[in-house]
């Protein structure tokens, strides 16, 4: 996986780069998967007056529907020795046990 330059105090800096929408990708870290890296957006622009969000265009929506599925199959593989299904019980125990009267996730542990 590629990540950024460094600057001086040891944070990653972030690059724009423009797409063919004429609206520009920001990248900093990033995530990668076979076709390459995965692009990342910046937030949603709003109308000052209204505060409603400025519509996207067909073919950005699209992009940014294609990168967020891309990202949630890599998140989906990224794992360590942590994660194992007994930790991942215990966590769905203590959500239910804040949950009595509706727990979430009684048929997993």
């Amino acid at each position: 996986m590629e990540q950024g330059d460094r600057t001086q105090r040891g944070e990653l800096s972030s690059s724009t780069v423009s797409t063919g929408t004429g609206r520009r990708l920001v990248q900093g870290t990033e995530l990668a998967d076979e076709l390459g890296p995965i692009p990342s957006f910046p937030p949603l622009a709003l109308d000052p007056g209204t505060g409603r969000m400025i519509p996207l265009s067909r073919e950005e929506l699209d992009e940014r529907r294609a990168a967020a599925l891309r990202m949630l199959k890599v998140l989906d593989q990224i794992t360590d020795e942590n994660d194992t299904d007994e930790k991942w019980r215990e966590v769905y125990r203590n959500i239910d046990a804040f949950r009595p009267h509706r727990p979430l996730f009684k048929e997993l542990y």
